[in-house]
């Protein structure tokens, strides 16, 4: 849970810096596309990072939606493979959190990279 307050506090900080005042106007669409450490893998689904994420910045005023595009298991290559669904929903930022499957699938770094 400690690498999730980190991840969590360093992104809040950065978006403060992006948007030292709340957007104004329809909901800021963020999507987090990853995979099971976005995805939320064995935690309840309001316990994983995007949701958390999304009740934080709407406690602190922001109008956002967070939309969960995690898949556990996900690779670089899976990822590619679903980018146009996730795009699909018409972010205005991505977080993007994939490569971790692949370095436990002993995949080469370079295509990893490429990808």
């Amino acid at each position: 849970m400690a690498n999730h307050n980190a991840l969590r506090a360093s992104i809040l900080a950065a978006w403060r810096r992006l948007f030292p005042e709340p957007p104004r106007g329809e909901p800021f669409r963020i999507v987090a596309f990853g995979d099971s450490l976005t995805a939320g893998y064995g935690l309840k689904a309001k316990e994983a990072f995007p949701p958390v994420l999304e009740r934080r910045l709407r406690g602190d005023g922001y109008n956002v939606v967070v939309v969960n595009a995690g898949v556990s298991g996900d690779t670089t290559q899976m990822g590619i493979a679903r980018l146009e669904s996730v795009l699909a929903n018409k972010p205005r930022l991505v977080i993007l959190e994939l490569g971790a499957n692949d370095m436990l699938n002993d995949i080469d770094i370079n295509f990893t990279l490429a990808n």
